[in-house]
C-alpha cells in the first residue's frame, strides 16, 4: 500500500556484520536456508559477496539468492538469481545481482554443520535505477538457456534450464532450489531435488 514512513537514527555505513549463517545437519528439506538483508540505503551487489565467476568464488554459500517479491496479478511470489540468470515473476521485471536498499533475501549455506559469515562493506555498495534495462544482467552469447512460464490466468511461474561449464548434469553447487509458494508452480527434479534454475 502507498504510505509515508519514516526512518530515524544512523544511516549504515561502512562495515555491517559479520552476519553469521548456519546449517544443521538434520536432513530437513529447507535446511541451510538464512534470511538475511540489504543493512544500506543502497543497492548491494551478490556476486561481490560470493565472488561469482572468479578465482575467489565461495564454496560455503551458494551463489543463488531468493528475494518475495509481488507479481503483477498481486500474488506473492519469489524470484530466483544463480550467479548468471535471474527469473522475472515480480513486478520490477527480471532479478540480477544488485539487491535493492533494505531488501530481505533468502541464501543457502552449501555444507551441513557450517556456519559461514557475510560482511556487508561500502565495497559491495552500487547506485543503480530500479528501472533502467542497462542494470540487468546481459547473458553471454556463449551459454544456452531455456525460459519456460506457466502463466494460469490468476498466477505466473517461471523456470530456468541454463548451461555452466562447471555444473554437473547432477544436483549440484550451481543449481538453485525451488521455493514453494500456494499457487500453480513450473520446475525440474534433479535427484529428486525440485529446481527453479537447473545448470546443466
Amino acid at each position: 500500500t502507498s504510505g509515508v514512513y519514516t526512518f530515524e537514527g544512523v544511516i549504515n555505513d561502512g562495515a555491517v556484520g559479520p552476519v553469521q549463517l548456519t546449517r544443521t545437519l538434520a536432513a530437513g528439506a529447507k535446511r541451510g536456508f538464512n534470511l538475511i538483508g540489504n543493512p544500506y540505503p543502497s543497492f548491494i551487489d551478490w556476486n561481490l559477496i560470493t565472488g561469482f565467476g572468479t578465482d575467489k568464488a565461495r564454496s560455503d554459500i551458494r551463489p543463488t539468492i531468493w528475494v518475495r517479491t509481488r507479481s503483477a496479478n498481486g500474488s506473492m511470489v519469489f524470484d530466483t538469481f544463480d550467479g548468471e540468470d535471474g527469473t522475472s515473476l515480480g513486478v520490477r521485471g527480471k532479478v540480477t545481482q544488485f539487491i535493492a536498499p533494505f531488501q530481505a533475501f533468502w541464501t543457502k549455506v552449501a555444507v551441513d554443520a557450517t556456519t559461514p559469515d557475510v560482511l556487508f562493506t561500502n565495497e559491495l555498495r552500487s547506485h543503480q535505477d530500479q528501472g533502467s534495462i542497462t542494470n540487468r544482467l546481459r547473458i553471454p552469447a556463449s551459454r544456452h538457456r531455456l525460459r519456460l512460464v506457466l502463466d494460469s490466468g490468476s498466477a505466473l511461474d517461471e523456470t530456468i534450464i541454463s548451461t555452466n561449464p562447471a555444473a554437473s548434469e547432477g544436483y549440484d553447487f550451481y543449481d538453485s532450489d525451488k521455493m514453494k509458494t500456494e499457487h500453480s508452480e513450473l520446475f525440474s527434479v534433479v535427484e529428486q531435488q525440485e529446481l527453479v534454475i537447473n545448470k546443466l
